[in-house]
């Protein structure tokens, strides 16, 4: 037996428009909720620290995209030496690409961290 299809009638009333919902506050950014999240971990968390050893904010930020392909201790090792070399942006910013990826390949970011990162398009931007 052939199953057939049964055509769908087509009325000449439309469908009412859809009305707006009303705008919710987003639950991620209310500002209550925030602090009540931010209490509840250091309430739980009293004297945590980070692992990852920096001097400034641009070195947090290189280390913990660092950290992602490896451990906390390898970055530790990777970037001893690579903030004496380059200790700020700056410095960063100026540095050889390729000697550059040579520093990180111990943390298995030696090939592609600009790209993954976006760090690329940092490291121009702070050379201009």
């Amino acid at each position: 037996m052939k199953k057939t299809r049964k055509k769908k009638v087509r009325s000449s009333a439309r469908k009412p428009a859809k009305t707006a919902k009303p705008a919710r506050a987003r639950r991620g950014t209310d500002p209550k909720r925030l602090w009540a999240i931010l209490a509840k971990l250091d309430e739980a968390y009293p004297v945590a620290t980070c692992e990852l050893k920096h001097e400034n904010a641009f070195q947090l930020l290189i280390s913990t995209i660092l950290s992602a392909q490896c451990t906390d201790v390898r970055v530790n090792q990777v970037t001893q030496t690579l903030y004496k070399k380059y200790p700020n942006a700056e410095a960063f910013a100026h540095a050889n690409p390729s000697e550059l990826e040579q520093e990180i390949r111990p943390t298995g970011f030696f090939r592609c961290w600009e790209r993954r990162t976006g760090l690329r398009a940092a490291w121009w931007w702070i050379r201009m």
